[in-house]
């Protein structure tokens, strides 16, 4: 199956033994991917010790202005890499037409005392619109009397922030506690993504109006039978997401969506 995740000498990975090291230093005002693809003001510097790639500062001004600057550090390869309209990357890239808009930041650390230099950071996207959105997503949202008011006519729907800390480890990228929401939906996920063989394995819960949502776990003599798990709700409804990559398989349990949090594991 395809492959998606970054080349190993971007990783660090490790496989054999040590080769020529080498730099590169490059301007180029458009940079071809493909035949009607380009890069717009690309300014690379890149150094390679024959292992791994130590040093990188990265920039461009098209599709979407995007920087990514890898510093070494004594604990390890420091990385930050950012783009300022994610949706609009995505969408020149030819990857989705789903997304527009999200503001997006990945910061972290390659592990270099191991030989598969593994990464743990964390992705933060700010508000982006997501287009066609599942329909258990958007009835969720508009559950409560705000996400209703306030949702976007047509399919949209609007994500205000997504924090996703995450690993990364010979070509699978696992996702601990992620979050994401607006005003009137809040959602957890977490799983794995094989990149290797294109396959995912998500679990999550979807959180209708997730500010006050949390109340009954705090009102007196209801207690902890009713509170909300971490990150949950009081009304929340797990759901799965697995298989290919390119064509993702959703599923929602209907039946946890009344359950309260400590019992809707027992459905999951």
């Amino acid at each position: 199956g395809p492959s998606y995740h970054m080349p190993s000498a971007a990783t660090g990975r490790v496989q054999g033994p040590p080769g020529r090291s080498w730099l590169i230093d490059a301007d180029v005002p458009t940079l071809y991917y493909a035949p009607d693809g380009a890069l717009a003001g690309v300014h690379a510097h890149v150094e390679d010790n024959g292992i791994r790639v130590t040093r990188l500062r990265f920039s461009m001004a098209g599709p979407s202005p995007a920087t990514a600057i890898l510093t070494p550090q004594p604990d390890g390869r420091h990385l930050r890499a950012s783009v300022q309209d994610l949706g609009l990357m995505l969408q020149k890239l030819g990857v989705t037409q789903q997304f527009s808009g999200g503001a997006t930041v990945l910061q972290g650390v390659f592990d270099d005392r191991q030989s598969a230099a593994p990464f743990a950071g964390s992705l933060t996207i700010g508000p982006i619109m997501l287009h066609d959105a599942p329909r258990p997503v958007r009835l969720a949202n508009n559950a409560s009397i705000y996400g209703w008011m306030q949702a976007p006519r047509g399919q949209g729907f609007e994500i205000r922030r997504v924090l996703l800390p995450l690993t990364f480890r010979d070509g699978t990228l696992a996702i601990h506690d992620g979050q994401a929401g607006n005003a009137s939906l809040g959602v957890t996920v977490g799983g794995t993504i094989d990149l290797d063989r294109a396959r995912l394995n998500l679990k999550g819960t979807i959180v209708p109006a997730f500010a006050v949502n949390a109340l009954p776990g705090h009102m007196p003599g209801v207690g902890r039978l009713m509170s909300p798990e971490k990150g949950g709700g009081l009304l929340a409804a797990t759901f799965s997401v697995g298989g290919a990559l390119d064509r993702p398989d959703l599923h929602v349990n209907p039946f946890s969506i009344f359950l309260p949090g400590v019992m809707r594991r027992l459905v999951q």
